[in-house]
């Protein structure tokens, strides 16, 4: 990573923090799971020390045979099930700071609610949905959401409701697939730099509606979330029940996406 010197010295400090958290996760995974392809394997982690270093970097294996993905892209229920099991894995690293990456994931999440940038994204959707009333809906459901991801009130969330090592920001192009026989079979996560140690729901609800058809959303949700909660529980004892899982997964599904 190069820092382009033209950035405010607030966007440089900060695109520093993400990459050296970058380089923590994969540190960790690296010493909590030696033979998963849950990740990639690393060969090189530089992190910014220094106040006046403007580059770091990260070496990782290269994986030939990958299936290219775009936004627009869907799962299937099979594909979808591969990413839950992992995910479940990757949601069970112990991690000894209770609080890793939470103030840096809400600061940066909360900034692209700004009471400047609400209007705006208020706006956008209305355009999209071609109605006031959703689009004012989105706006109550925005104000919410502020209120939630400011850093204290996130930790309270979580410290009542428990916490996993979330990936925070499991969409498609942070997930590898390579070319199984004609078929995606799942390689790895990548892009760790929102990782934070906070609710599952934060991952599920951005996997299940970046990555499913609307049917599927609605057809297979409770489905994906009993199967996620079985193979999380078959590594280690949840600190939520299913149904809290499942009620987190609908409120984030609701106000997050």
């Amino acid at each position: 990573m190069k820092i382009n010197s033209n950035f405010t010295p607030e966007m440089q400090e900060n695109l520093k923090k993400i990459h050296n958290l970058e380089c923590d996760v994969y540190k960790l995974l690296r010493e909590h799971f030696r033979s998963t392809n849950l990740k990639l394997q690393t060969y090189a982690l530089i992190k910014f020390v220094d106040e006046d270093d403007d580059s770091a970097y990260i070496v990782m294996e290269h994986v030939g045979n990958l299936v290219p993905t775009s936004v627009c892209d869907t799962l299937t229920k099979s594909e979808m099930e591969q990413v839950l099991e992992n995910l479940a894995l990757f949601h069970s690293t112990t991690c000894d700071d209770e609080h890793f990456g939470e103030e840096l994931f809400s600061n940066n999440v909360s900034g692209m609610f700004r009471d400047d940038l609400v209007p705006l994204t208020m706006k956008h959707l209305q355009k999209l949905t071609e109605s006031q009333e959703k689009g004012d809906t989105y706006g109550e459901a925005a104000k919410v959401l502020v209120n939630l991801l400011k850093a204290g009130e996130m930790r309270k969330f979580n410290d009542k409701y428990g916490r996993v090592f979330c990936h925070g920001d499991t969409w498609q192009s942070n997930i590898l697939f390579v070319n199984d026989n004609g078929t995606r079979k799942f390689r790895a996560f990548i892009d760790f730099q929102t990782t934070h140690t906070g609710n599952p729901a934060i991952d599920l609800a951005r996997l299940f509606c970046g990555c499913l058809t609307r049917k599927d959303l609605n057809d297979h949700t409770d489905h994906f979330l009993k199967f996620y909660y079985e193979k999380l529980s078959a590594i280690k004892q949840p600190q939520f029940s299913l149904e809290q899982a499942l009620i987190y997964n609908f409120v984030f599904c609701k106000f997050l996406f």
